[in-house]
């Protein structure tokens, strides 16, 4: 089946509004940024995600294409979450942060190893 063929539920207006858009990524406050200074902006190009809810929560999951301030792009896993009944969106606090090529070798040993079988 195509990805194109595939029905999926329209992804919620307070989601698809944060992209595009510039973020910062900050240090951790310890001596040399006891400010928290920001390291560097980050631009939120666009982004693709999937519906994957249970029965207490909704979930969209899926990839955020960035570029940072040197031109390199990357992939960053992300989430956004409520619990069902409730309006706000809240961003997932845990998003992993992936370059092109190491996304392309996850995907062929998970393939090597039929997790998508």
């Amino acid at each position: 089946m195509n990805i194109e063929e595939i029905e999926m539920p329209e992804i919620p207006a307070e989601i698809k509004k944060k992209y595009p858009s510039i973020g910062t990524f900050n240090f951790p406050k310890n001596d040399k940024y006891a400010d928290g200074k920001y390291v560097e902006e980050v631009k939120k190009l666009e982004a693709v995600f999937v519906e994957d809810s249970n029965s207490a929560r909704e979930y969209w999951k899926g990839f955020e294409l960035i570029e940072w301030e040197d031109g390199c792009r990357e992939l960053r896993f992300c989430y956004y979450t409520r619990k069902k009944g409730t309006e706000s969106w809240r961003w997932g606090q845990f998003s992993p942060i992936i370059s092109f090529e190491k996304l392309k070798q996850l995907i062929q040993m998970v393939e090597k190893k039929k997790w998508f079988s």
